[in-house]
């Protein structure tokens, strides 16, 4: 698991001062307090590329794209590309966690809600894919984290965007795709973010969950879409905020040695602005 302080904290362990501002109203809003939160740090996460198969004569697999950008200003782009043909599974996966820490002034019930917009898509990469012997599977979703200073969450919420590009053959195909996913890529190379998403998928992709199944999704930036995540603080407690996109695709082919498959995966997300609230939100 990656440190929280290694992560988060700059040289000298000083933190940034962070600005209240009241929120004035009924009696009620006059004892909340709103904390808007600045964006510290930004980590580029790649996870390398896991295949097996794909060694057969007249077999093989490329990575042609493995692009995963992030900036302070809160922009994440992805772009994930593979090719291949014959039979064997393949997986590609990036993240980008914006990060940032918070000091509770009281102990008390909070809500962090984060702000954002984008768009993104999953090729599966097949002209043709039902009626090849394959099953893939691509995902995106954010996820927002909250960490006490023991290192232990506190507060989380995934939010899911991308579903499946292509009907699998059975959705014990599908989970066999996503777990691969999960297990191999997400869980191993994204922190504890990654353990919290990758634990998410495998029970949100269960049957009898229906979760969402598009191959693209479109957030209009005037319209935008919000996580939250509610937590119990301590007074004087400091902790570490994290947001985190997430891609990845995985493919599974039992065709061989043709034909070709070219999966792939891009989105761009834009946080607009973290914040923490005074109160559950109702959401408890």
């Amino acid at each position: 698991m990656v440190r929280r302080r290694t992560f988060l904290k700059r040289s000298g362990g000083a933190f940034p001062i962070l600005t209240g501002t009241e929120i004035f109203g009924s009696v009620r809003k006059r004892q909340q307090r709103l904390w808007n939160l600045p964006i510290e740090e930004v980590k580029e996460r790649k996870a390398p590329v896991e295949s097996y198969g794909f060694t057969g004569e007249g077999e093989d697999r490329e990575i042609k794209r493995n692009e995963v950008f992030g900036n302070s200003n809160g922009v994440s782009q992805f772009e994930l590309e593979a090719f291949c043909y014959g039979t064997g599974t393949v997986g590609m996966a990036g993240a980008t966690t914006f990060g940032t820490t918070w000091e509770a002034p009281e102990s008390g019930e909070y809500t962090l809600t984060a702000n954002y917009w984008g768009n993104g898509s999953y090729f599966p990469g097949a002209s043709d894919p039902w009626e090849l012997d394959i099953d893939t599977a691509g995902t995106g979703e954010v996820n927002l984290a909250v960490v006490n200073s023991q290192e232990s969450v506190v507060g989380k919420q995934t939010q899911v965007h991308l579903g499946s590009a292509l009907d699998p053959r059975s959705e014990e195909a599908f989970e066999r795709v996503v777990g691969f996913l999960a297990k191999r890529l997400i869980s191993v190379y994204f922190g504890f973010v990654g353990v919290l998403i990758a634990t998410f998928l495998m029970y949100a992709f269960e049957p009898n969950l229906q979760l969402l199944r598009s191959k693209e999704f479109w957030i209009e930036p005037l319209e935008g879409r919000n996580i939250k995540a509610t937590f119990s603080a301590r007074a004087g407690e400091t902790y570490d905020v994290f947001f985190t996109p997430c891609v990845s695709f995985g493919l599974e082919s039992r065709e061989g040695p043709y034909p070709p498959y070219g999966p792939r995966i891009g989105a761009k997300y834009t946080l607009d602005s973290l914040r923490i609230e005074k109160g559950d939100d109702g959401l408890f």
